[in-house]
């Protein structure tokens, strides 16, 4: 059988395609179950093929949807004048992916003259691939025996399948938080200038240089410093230690002990 595709796969295509072995075809529209045999279906498509012997058939294959409408016509082309009344007859068969049969159709033929096309109708119940076969009665009057076949579909059959649309990308991670800012550097505790100078006043400048008023040495003097008066700043461990001069920087807060005259 030879077939002219004159809608959707051109005839030069066709003609490269390979029977798959084991499936009987008259032309190139082979059965093959990954469809890279049969004729290509992408509706509206029209196909005007022959059927060559009586047991041959021609594969078509096409993807539809879920709910699809199917509408498949056969037509009988024989001249009417040239195989009289007996012009042969061809059917069609919708399979699934699979092979099994779906749904087929009376006899397509010509009678008295009359051309009596056989109508295949089917609502999908699945989304895949899906096969039509032709196949005829054939006999020295109607041999070979040419037909067309249209095939419409809402929404269409295509071939090949579409590919599916890509996932969506994962979302990003989120950003890792920032690291909590460094707390500010602490103020030194600076030593005040106190010599001679009140207690009340040189509390007071400790306490605004960043450092803590420690503990307050009472010290008996001479008429040289009068009572109250801050003799020196240090830190005492065993009794008062003078060791801080005005200006000594020493880590923030440190505590600042007072040696304060006391008046004979």
């Amino acid at each position: 059988m030879k077939v002219r595709i004159t809608v959707t796969v051109a005839a030069a295509i066709a003609a490269t395609l390979v029977v798959a072995p084991g499936a009987f075809a008259d032309g190139p529209c082979g059965l093959d179950s990954a469809g890279s045999t049969a004729c290509a279906v992408n509706t509206p498509y029209t196909s005007n093929g022959t059927l060559m012997t009586g047991n041959g058939k021609d594969y078509y294959v096409f993807y539809a949807t879920a709910g699809t409408e199917l509408r498949v016509t056969l037509s009988d082309d024989m001249n009417p004048t040239t195989c009289g009344s007996d012009c042969g007859w061809g059917e069609v068969e919708l399979l699934d992916s699979t092979g099994g049969e779906i749904n087929g159709t009376f006899e397509a033929t010509i009678s008295n003259g009359v051309n009596n096309p056989a109508v295949l109708t089917q609502t999908l119940d699945s989304t895949g691939t899906y096969y039509l076969t032709v196949r005829g009665s054939l006999d020295a009057a109607s041999n070979p025996w040419p037909y067309t076949l249209s095939v419409t579909a809402n929404p269409a059959a295509v071939w090949p399948q579409p590919t599916p649309p890509a996932p969506p990308a994962a979302p990003a991670p989120p950003a890792a938080p920032a690291p909590p800012a460094a707390p500010a550097p602490q103020p030194k505790c600076v030593i005040p200038a106190a010599g001679g100078v009140s207690i009340a006043v040189v509390e007071a400048r400790i306490r605004a240089n960043h450092c803590t008023v420690g503990k307050v040495y009472w010290k008996t003097h001479t008429r040289t410093f009068r009572q109250g008066i801050v003799i020196a700043l240090g830190r005492g461990t065993s009794g008062f230690r003078p060791a801080w001069l005005a200006g000594k920087r020493l880590p923030n807060g440190t505590k600042v002990d007072l040696e304060v005259s006391r008046a004979r």
